[in-house]
């Protein structure tokens, strides 16, 4: 085997290149070596925040644990929580991950989410944001107060339409012809019921100030004084006509202001009984001093039975209506709880039920006999009222302020039951 040998040049070449490989393989080490090292130093790092972090979150945990145990021994925390600290992240640990107590991440939502379960939260919240104050369920007797005010109210509707002189359902005016033989009687030869052309007639009350409720003094003077003074009107042009005369042509007594008193008094009770009753107060003053087409209306609503004695009966119904549902409530409830948010929204309920069901009954008669004059405006007008204090009461059941109201003054309440008993172990 022939050796070739190699010339110093050659070997000069291949040495210089072998050192070559090995610088650059060192540096290649001395890259990672210190690559290594600051990934070390950042893991130190990192090790050292989030042992500083889990110390001061332990810290806090003792705290509210604190807190905890203070509230559950019914004394009220004061210095437990001073030296909470916030916690922050350092952004290199994690960017999807912050604290769950302190720093940006902490408030209301997590402290109470590290304190109590949801189902306890869920709880919590329906607690505070329940009605103002609660609501009465109906009882039977509720029902039966209700049904019985209905009947009564309905029994005094068909009474008042049988009553009336033009009656749809007493044709023939037996009712008011009884009620009249029974109770319309008084003193004749008064000066409020002068009958002549232009007073006279079936419907002279509605021409008579002396039958005016609005004008009683009126009728006592003309009464006392024997004298009649009214208005009468001729082709559109009022007159007035004074006369102590009679239809007859007789003297009407004169008599002491007591003794005509006493003889208005019975007068115009009798007269509310009779068949077309007494006018509306103030009827006078309209026809006296009024259109022709007023005037018309007011005597078209005497004519057809809207009078004193209408509204009258009408004003029963509302009126009995109330006093049973007030009486039965505070056999219910008593006068402690009569002014109590709950009893009244109960109170306006009853109420607008009953007056709801006459008022529809009422319009229906009104539809059916096709006669708006047998309106019933009492009855109407309550169930507005009843229905507007009933809406508002049911608002403010609902309203978020007076939840608020409650909710805080529970808090104070508690507080202060918190306080007296702290007090008294303090002293024990």
């Amino acid at each position: 085997m022939k050796v070739i040998p190699i010339t110093f040049e050659e070997q000069k070449a291949e040495f210089s290149k072998s050192v070559e490989n090995y610088a650059s393989e060192a540096n290649d080490i001395i890259s990672k070596i210190s690559k290594n090292q600051e990934g070390l130093n950042e893991v130190q790092a990192k090790l050292l925040t989030a042992n500083t972090e889990q110390a001061i979150i332990e810290a806090n945990l003792g705290l509210l644990r604190s807190t905890i145990t203070a509230l559950e021994n019914k004394t009220i925390p004061t210095n437990e929580l001073n030296n909470w600290v916030n916690v922050y992240k350092v952004d290199s640990i994690s960017h999807n991950n912050q604290s769950p107590i302190g720093g940006d991440a902490f408030n209301s939502q997590s402290a109470i989410s590290i304190l109590i379960s949801p189902g306890e939260v869920s709880a919590i919240k329906d607690y505070i944001s329940r009605p103002s104050f609660d609501r009465f369920v109906w009882t039977k007797g509720d029902y039966l107060v209700v049904l019985s005010s209905i009947i009564l109210g309905l029994s005094i509707e068909i009474l008042n339409i049988a009553y009336k002189a033009n009656s749809p359902i007493d044709t023939d005016g037996t009712i008011s012809k009884w009620f009249s033989s029974k109770l319309h009687h008084h003193p004749s030869d008064n000066p409020i019921d002068y009958q002549v052309p232009g007073f006279g007639g079936e419907l002279h009350r509605a021409r008579s100030k002396g039958h005016d409720l609005f004008r009683f003094f009126e009728a006592i003077d003309q009464t006392a004084k024997g004298e009649f003074r009214g208005i009468r009107w001729t082709y559109g042009t009022p007159q007035e006509v004074i006369t102590k005369l009679n239809q007859y042509g007789k003297n009407y007594p004169e008599m002491d202001w007591t003794f005509a008193f006493i003889n208005v008094s019975i007068h115009l009770i009798a007269d509310f009984f009779s068949a077309h009753s007494l006018p509306l107060p103030m009827s006078s003053l309209i026809y006296e001093n009024c259109s022709r087409e007023l005037r018309t209306f007011v005597h078209s609503l005497y004519e057809n039975g809207f009078n004193l004695r209408h509204i009258a009966l009408n004003s029963i119904q509302v009126f009995l209506s109330y006093l049973t549902v007030e009486i039965w409530l505070w056999f219910q409830y008593g006068t402690e709880k009569a002014n109590s948010d709950s009893v009244i929204l109960k109170k306006m309920e009853m109420r607008s039920s009953i007056l709801g069901l006459l008022s529809g009954f009422n319009i229906s008669g009104c539809l059916f006999f096709q006669n708006p004059f047998l309106i019933n405006l009492p009855v109407l007008i309550a169930t507005i009222d009843s229905s507007i204090k009933y809406l508002l009461q049911l608002s403010k059941q609902n309203s978020w302020v007076y939840k608020e109201i409650r909710n805080l003054d529970e808090i104070i309440e508690k507080w202060k039951k918190f306080e007296i008993e702290n007090q008294e172990l303090k002293l024990t």
